[in-house]
């Protein structure tokens, strides 16, 4: 019975024959990111045949085009996601998200017995594409609850491995201070990190000449914010920079409109404000550019992976592996707003 998993794994359908799965959403980002065929396919560890083979194979099941190619050139040529691949891609990445939130990508033993890894963690595309990885190696239960609750959880020991990136206003940094306020500080080592981009973006329709007149407009009251959840790290650094610029122009946060609101991922901000339900709201990089969404940058973070010394396996060496592997430094080369 040892032998016997269980994977969730989000996949779209046509008609009952798959056409999305985890690898071949990775095709239709990077494509969708403007990324030639030929770069997309070795960033991705997929011969160009095999790419166009599937592709080819999509399109013969749904008797649409997913992708319009321009061929040639030394890049072998470039593709642009049709409005129907577009549609896909954000269906395979609805669903994903949702079973992220779950606490259910990855691979699972069965119910009754204990996954190989807990790793509780920051939302973040990059990292999700981490945890499928390693799931195909190892029983991982995946817990997407913010960074103040996943460093939270290491230290009452309900997880191997937490993934953070919050901002300490204090010291000007990311995560050490909270590793000593949560007593963590030598208990823990850190087995990998990036730096991703965070940026203040705002609806189509909206035009701002600089940050100090997007949260303006923001403290009057004059725009709706999608904020994040409480716990995690993107609030904790939009409430300082909330902070700072209501005591330099002399308002309080009383106008402020849409501040209560918590959404538990960047492409759940991206959406709402991308569909008009909101104005504005801090999020990634990737996400802005991925809904179209005007922005102006903030900082960048540092997103950091912290294990406990004393629950020392072969799924936490895996994960440290991956961490520092030239995968993840491929996909952060073909993701906009990433870099080691």
């Amino acid at each position: 019975m040892e032998e016997i998993s269980v994977r969730f794994e989000a996949l779209v359908e046509y008609r009952g024959e798959k056409i999305i799965d985890s690898e071949f959403a990775r095709i239709l980002r990077a494509l969708n990111e403007g990324k030639s065929l030929i770069s997309a396919s070795k960033a991705l560890g997929i011969s160009y045949a095999s790419l166009w083979n599937t592709i080819a194979k999509i399109e013969r099941l749904t008797g649409r085009k997913i992708v319009e190619a321009k061929r040639g050139g030394r890049e072998g040529g470039r593709a642009e996601l049709t409005e129907f691949g577009k549609k896909l891609l954000e269906i395979y990445e609805r669903a994903n998200a949702k079973l992220e939130e779950l606490g259910l990508i990855g691979k699972l033993q069965k119910i009754s017995e204990k996954p190989e890894i807990v790793i509780a963690h920051s939302h973040d595309p990059v990292f999700s594409a981490v945890l499928e990885k390693i799931g195909e190696n190892f029983s991982v239960k995946s817990l997407c609850v913010g960074s103040g609750m996943a460093l939270a959880m290491l230290t009452l020991g309900e997880a191997d491995i937490a993934c953070s990136h919050i901002y300490d206003p204090e010291s000007g940094s990311y995560n050490s201070a909270y590793l000593e306020k949560l007593w963590l500080k030598g208990r823990v080592e850190k087995i990998g990190s990036f730096q991703r981009e965070l940026v203040l973006a705002y609806r189509r329709g909206l035009d701002f000449a600089n940050l100090n007149d997007l949260l303006s407009e923001i403290l009057r009251g004059k725009l709706r914010i999608a904020n994040r959840n409480r716990g995690s790290g993107t609030r904790i650094l939009f409430d300082q920079i909330l902070s700072d610029y209501s005591k330099s122009l002399g308002l309080g946060f009383e106008a402020l409109q849409g501040y209560e609101t918590e959404f538990y991922t960047h492409e759940e901000v991206a959406r709402q404000i991308s569909s008009s339900n909101f104005d504005a709201g801090v999020l990634l990089r990737y996400y802005a550019e991925k809904y179209g969404l005007k922005a102006i940058h903030l900082t960048w973070e540092s997103y950091e992976c912290f294990a406990l010394k004393n629950r020392a396996s072969k799924a936490i060496d895996h994960l440290e592996e991956l961490l520092h592997s030239d995968w993840l430094k491929s996909l952060l080369m073909i993701t906009p707003g990433y870099s080691l």
